[in-house]
């Protein structure tokens, strides 16, 4: 599984359209946190992976793709958060969060969910979002994976969020933390 996920993750953005689906599967079957022991770099890779395409041609391009790739993504950030401390004690702080996002020049979209000290994610909308996120794409990617400061994004207009700010102010340590557990 080590050897096709990294063959996998050096595929073109084309390729990747019809070689991530099954692989993503294979993963789910084979279970994320028994890769995650095999492959502590795993998470850390697929990040940098989705930094490293253009995301929102690949969602137009390939939705089954991009959702099997993002499921994949967001079990393994909950491994991580539950294995990590001070994240934990971040998401267990920020209470019950539900965050929808939407890049304004692509098909992009998707969910940040807090409930239960747990973080979980997707690329559906949430009915009834306590917040709600909307940007760029690139943008959008850059702030789910740390390269843009959840508050200093905001104060610079760099996103436009509706809701409370308090409870995006809740939310930022969280978002603020994820980027370290990227590293591997």
């Amino acid at each position: 599984m080590k050897k096709d996920i990294d063959k996998v993750l050096k595929l073109s953005e084309n390729e990747l359209k019809t070689a991530l689906p099954p692989l993503m599967e294979r993963v789910k079957k084979f279970g994320v946190e028994n890769l995650m022991k095999a492959m502590p770099d795993l998470v850390s890779r697929l990040v940098n992976n989705l930094k490293s395409i253009d995301v929102g041609k690949f969602v137009a391009e390939a939705p089954e793709a991009s959702v099997a790739f993002m499921d994949v993504l967001w079990e393994g950030i909950g491994i991580l958060v539950e294995k990590d401390a001070e994240t934990k004690g971040k998401v267990v702080n920020a209470g019950e969060i539900k965050l929808n996002f939407e890049a304004t020049d692509s098909p992009l979209k998707g969910n940040i969910k807090l409930s239960g000290g747990k973080i979980s994610g997707g690329l559906a909308l949430l009915d009834a979002p306590d917040l709600k996120v909307s940007s760029d794409t690139k943008t959008l990617i850059a702030l789910l994976t740390g390269d843009v400061d959840p508050v200093r994004g905001y104060m610079s207009g760099q996103y436009k969020m509706e809701g409370s700010l308090a409870v995006g102010i809740k939310l930022a340590p969280v978002m603020q933390s994820l980027p370290k557990l990227f590293k591997a």
